[in-house]
């Protein structure tokens, strides 16, 4: 292993416990503190709400325009003058 390798690693590592010193690196959930113990669902909570959001969208434009309909039919069309 390069000698510069070796000392960028104790050099991260060094980094990284200090960070956690000081807390703002957690090791595990365990080391939270008390009022960020459920911050993590609250996040995955809120894009799962915005994925839903932007899926309804989606399928409320799909449905008033005739858009997905006609982009299905050119390809067909498309595919059976090719093939035949």
């Amino acid at each position: 292993m390069p000698l510069a390798y070796m000392r960028w690693y104790r050099w991260n590592v060094r980094v990284i416990a200090k960070l956690r010193e000081a807390g703002v690196l957690y090791g595990n959930d365990r080391s939270r503190p008390a009022d960020e113990a459920g911050q993590s669902t609250v996040e995955y909570a809120l894009v799962l709400l915005g994925a839903a959001a932007v899926a309804l969208a989606l399928v409320a434009w799909v449905t008033r325009s005739d858009f997905v309909s006609r982009l299905f039919d050119g390809v067909v069309g498309r595919v059976l003058s090719q093939a035949g």
